[in-house]
């Protein structure tokens, strides 16, 4: 995966090009479904600004990919932003610039999916499926761009 990821990954400068890359290599080896959220700073352009942590966090779905069309039917659509609570998994990525692993049971990712209801219906409906997420910091140079949420299960690929 790490030699498909070298030569797959990176090919252009365009961040949205290579957020793309980044999640047909994730689920071709890894996950089952992978989105990328970029800082709204980054996707207009401009240098990240250090989140405070009591601070929400915007992004935008920049890529998604999963092993099946449509499955899971996607919260934030690609194009949309996302509002990451202060404490929740992805903003603690963001914040801290490391990442986190979690089962679908997660207290901590109960309660961040249960901020929005369709994030809530969503993970309710695969909680069968899913069994972990991973909530990933994406940087460059040091900076922190945006992060990446990996789902992995026990769903069927076509």
């Amino acid at each position: 995966m790490l030699n498909d990821a070298g030569v797959r990954i990176g090919s252009t400068l365009d961040v949205t090009r290579t957020a793309e890359e980044l999640v047909e290599v994730a689920v071709t080896g890894f996950a089952d479904f992978a989105t990328v959220d970029l800082l709204e700073s980054v996707v207009q352009g401009h240098e990240p600004q250090p989140t405070p942590h009591a601070t929400p966090v915007v992004c935008r779905r920049t890529a998604q990919r999963s092993v099946l069309p449509g499955c899971p039917e996607s919260v934030v659509p690609v194009g949309d932003t996302d509002l990451c609570p202060p404490g929740s998994p992805p903003a603690q990525a963001l914040i801290t610039g490391r990442g986190s692993h979690h089962a679908v049971g997660d207290p901590l990712l109960r309660e961040w999916s249960t901020a929005s209801p369709a994030r809530a219906e969503s993970i309710r409906r695969l909680e069968d499926k899913i069994h972990s997420v991973m909530m990933v910091p994406l940087s460059a140079r040091g900076v922190t761009l945006g992060v990446m949420h990996l789902l992995r299960g026990q769903i069927e690929r076509g």
